[in-house]
């Protein structure tokens, strides 16, 4: 006998009460005033930054990083429940928006960081505070050789929201928009899928056969956005 449950929710009140709530615009204003002053008091001057100041800037950048990743976090989270309602697509996009915005103004930080010559990486790593933060440096450090100019980082990073992640998303709508027909019965993509792990042989083979057609019946757009998302990833590689 199959037992029939109801699938889990998140509860994400304790982030925000839902995509009405007023604290994320205000957070993203914080995001946003942050960020400019952020910008202002470091772009161009990182590499002369004493132990202290440089401590300071990277409380800073981790604050706004934490709020950022709040927000965005929500946002997706809130997508996944339900990534045929259009009015939370409309939210996530409009919020995606504002926070690629934002956190392009940042990616100065990072390219300069990994730019600090030996000799004061040395000098910051004598502070306690900032021997923490030693495989962050690192990894920037190793990297360095990879990265491209700050026009070219920035360009990359404003064309995530229309790259592989806007038709990874266009794909994951597509495919919750199918419909599977299963003895007569219309599922959704997460209630057949539930079907192929049942304990029922004969629902499972029934369940693979109606999921299959689905798939079929909607071929040529799903290739499509795979195609694609693998093109794209390759003229970035």
């Amino acid at each position: 006998m199959e037992v029939k449950l109801k699938p889990p929710e998140w509860d994400l009140g304790n982030i925000y009460i839902g995509i009405s709530d007023p604290k994320i615009g205000s957070d993203l204003k914080v995001i946003s005033l942050k960020t400019q002053k952020f910008m202002n008091s470091y772009k161009g001057n990182v590499c002369k930054l004493d132990n202290d100041q440089f401590y300071t800037a990277l409380r800073e950048y981790e604050a706004i990083n934490a709020l950022s990743i709040k927000v965005r976090s929500f946002c997706d989270l809130m997508r996944l429940k339900k990534t045929s309602d259009h009015a939370l697509l409309s939210f996530w996009q409009n919020t995606s928006d504002e926070l690629n915005r934002l956190s392009s103004l940042l990616t100065f930080f990072e390219l300069e960081v990994s730019l600090i010559d030996d000799k004061q990486y040395c000098q910051y790593l004598t502070s306690l505070p900032l021997k923490s933060y030693k495989k962050w440096f690192d990894k920037l450090r190793i990297a360095r050789d990879f990265f491209l100019k700050e026009e070219i980082e920035i360009i990359l990073h404003k064309k995530d929201l229309v790259g592989t992640e806007f038709y990874g998303r266009l794909f994951d709508e597509a495919l919750a928009n199918i419909r599977f027909d299963l003895d007569g019965e219309v599922l959704t993509l997460s209630k057949i899928l539930s079907k192929l792990g049942s304990n029922n042989q004969r629902i499972r083979k029934t369940a693979s056969k109606a999921f299959a057609r689905g798939l079929e019946n909607n071929i040529q757009l799903t290739s499509q956005l795979l195609n694609v998302i693998i093109k794209d990833k390759q003229i970035e590689d």
